[in-house]
């Protein structure tokens, strides 16, 4: 294998040429070294390369030949000069089981690094780092972290504000308020998958469940609905619960709707939805009399 001088400075080291499926790279100095593609490099920070031990060797593969020639850049954080030996292969390869080192690899902003996996983040170029634990972390949200890749089920709690005076059919029970945090990222969207309400004032009154993209108002609570065509327009669905579905359970009713699936879309730059309750009869509660738990799938 020819060898490539690595300095303490960020400089090309050798050159995988085009048309190669692989090359291998094994560090024959007696310090740690840090490997880039295309990039200068550094031993740490957002430039921080690939880290190679003394004495380590690895294999990098290429899903398709590569196009044009690869320049590899090194540096290390000793002293003097440093080489690691290489090869080029022209023919697809595939590394043996226990080849590959355990460190740490890095992925950074705007660059193809070198490893098996490069995450990114399509919105901001955030790279993923591949952790000893084998989890994935980065300085963005918009990237999967501790495992969070999609998928996911959350129930959120919401505890209505409601007037205390007696309601007419058809008024505003509960004014828009926040369902915080039901989706997993900002500007993530999601599903409702259904939700439980708790009527603590034993009403058992039927009611909608208004679902909305903004903090849109509804009107005035204990007053017949009035709402303006722009926040008609954040509206994401409606659930009726009618008389029938709530259970009796003494000195509370209980009800519970399941298979609704509403699209969620958040509040702009938010993580949040919104809910509202129209009453259907003429119930009169406490202050807050109706709690809800609110059941998400998230993207």
């Amino acid at each position: 294998m020819p060898a490539a001088t690595i300095t303490t400075s960020s400089a090309r080291a050798f050159v995988v040429p085009d048309n190669s499926f692989a090359y291998a790279v094994k560090n024959t100095s007696d310090t740690q070294v840090f490997l880039r593609h295309n990039k200068a490099v550094a031993t740490s920070g957002t430039d921080m390369g690939m880290p190679l031990d003394p004495g380590e060797f690895r294999l990098i593969s290429f899903e398709k030949p590569l196009v044009s020639d690869l320049s590899i850049l090194g540096i290390h954080a000793g002293s003097g000069s440093k080489t690691v030996a290489w090869e080029a292969f022209r023919e697809p390869v595939k590394a043996a089981a226990g080849v590959s080192s355990t460190a740490n690899v890095t992925l950074s902003a705007g660059d193809v690094q070198i490893g098996a996996i490069e995450l990114k983040n399509a919105s901001d170029d955030t790279r993923a780092a591949v952790g000893t634990g084998g989890g994935l972390s980065s300085s963005s949200n918009a990237l999967a972290v501790g495992g969070q890749i999609g998928g996911h089920t959350k129930t959120v709690d919401v505890t209505f504000s409601l007037d205390t005076s007696a309601y007419a059919s058809g008024d505003l029970l509960a004014e828009t308020q926040v369902i915080a945090a039901c989706m997993r990222l900002d500007d993530k969207q999601g599903l409702l998958t259904g939700f439980t309400l708790h009527d603590e004032d034993d009403q058992g009154i039927e009611l909608d469940v208004v679902l909305l993209s903004a903090n849109a108002s509804l009107g005035t609570e204990n007053s017949a609905v009035s709402i303006t065509d722009a926040n008609a327009r954040e509206i994401l669905g409606i659930v009726n619960v009618g008389s029938s579905d709530w259970k009796d359970l003494g000195g509370v009713r209980v009800a519970t709707k399941l298979n609704v699936n509403v699209p969620i879309k958040p509040a702009t730059g938010t993580d949040d939805c919104y809910v509202a309750l129209i009453t259907r009869g003429a119930p009169t509660h406490t202050g807050s009399g109706i709690r809800g738990r609110f059941h998400f799938l998230q993207d």
